[in-house]
């Protein structure tokens, strides 16, 4: 999705409300969760300077699966995105802005890496979530299976050949 900046890229001081749902197409989601909703956000552009700083409060909802036991299971995500814009070629010597020409910003992309980077550590789909057998494989949550999944020190070990 495109932002037109034009009423702010040569106007310092001046701010563009941004309110918007984007649809991020096929390319996005491959990194292990699924975008289930459009994309929110709500905020504004303004010119400091010379250079355009991008806030937003970012809302949407993905699809992904349990760390502990692999369930399929929704959740909600929230976060704010801030990113500095500055109107030029990237010359690669300053990573901390994103470059554009024209008036215009295509913004999937950035809202995407955002998405990304603000992904939980750990996806749970449940904070008392049992997990997985580690000797059959069955999901905990459902029910116990029986197996004997106590864990000997390998340094001790030997003690049980003993006996």
């Amino acid at each position: 999705m495109m932002l037109d900046l034009s009423g702010i890229v040569n106007a310092q001081g001046e701010k563009l409300g941004v309110d918007m749902s984007i649809v991020l197409d096929s390319r996005y989601g491959v990194d292990g969760f699924t975008l289930i909703s459009p994309v929110e956000l709500s905020g504004f552009a303004q010119n400091i300077g010379g250079t355009l700083e991008f806030f937003a409060d970012v809302k949407a909802k993905i699809s992904t699966g349990c760390d502990r036991c692999g369930k399929t299971f929704e959740r909600a995500l929230e976060f704010e995105l801030f990113e500095e814009l500055k109107k030029g070629e990237d010359d690669g010597e300053n990573p901390d802005f994103v470059y554009f020409s024209g008036t215009t910003l295509e913004i999937d992309e950035i809202v995407y890496k955002n998405l990304f980077m603000n992904l939980p550590m750990k996806n749970l789909c449940d904070e008392e979530c049992m997990g997985l057998c580690t000797v059959c494989g069955k999901n905990l949550n459902t029910g116990g299976c029986g197996c004997d999944r106590t864990e000997i020190d390998p340094r001790l070990a030997i003690l049980d050949e003993i006996k």
